[in-house]
């Protein structure tokens, strides 16, 4: 008996503190953007989530079944949810990681994301922030280049 409560007590850490993570934040154009859900990290990939920073961008957001389709100005931009292939005015792109949606919200790489939208983007990792620099804020995304 005594050996069993030995062996149940040693993954237990007496006094050791317990940390979660905080959730990281979305600033465009130094401007807090809130998201919930917050970004997360998807197969080491930072993944931002794609509708609420899209319309933020002034941009639109048009979903049929799996496949999402932005305007960045003249570009358009298609994903495909579980697939790695994009689309930037017709021009297959690769990602490193496929677009998911987790818990309804669909997520995307960050990288791929501004640099298909044409927006610039820094990630934090000790203010946990990522900031999106971006000229096209509040306006439509048809007809601007």
């Amino acid at each position: 008996m005594l050996v069993l409560l030995g062996i149940a007590t040693i993954g237990v850490a007496v006094g050791a503190p317990i940390h979660k993570a905080r959730p990281i934040a979305i600033f465009i154009n130094g401007s807090q953007l809130r998201v919930d859900p917050a970004p997360v990290f998807y197969k080491h990939q930072l993944v931002v989530p794609v509708r609420r920073i899209i319309e933020a961008l002034g941009l639109d957001y048009q979903r049929s079944g799996t496949t999402i389709v932005t305007h960045a100005g003249y570009k358009t931009i298609a994903l495909q949810i579980g697939s790695a292939r994009a689309s930037v005015d017709g021009e297959p792109i690769l990602m490193e990681i496929a677009p998911v949606e987790i818990k309804g919200t669909l997520f995307a790489s960050l990288r791929f994301f501004t640099a298909a939208l044409g927006a610039q983007a820094i990630f934090n990792r000790k203010a946990a922030r990522v900031e999106i620099t971006d000229s096209r804020i509040g306006r439509s995304g048809n007809g601007i280049s």
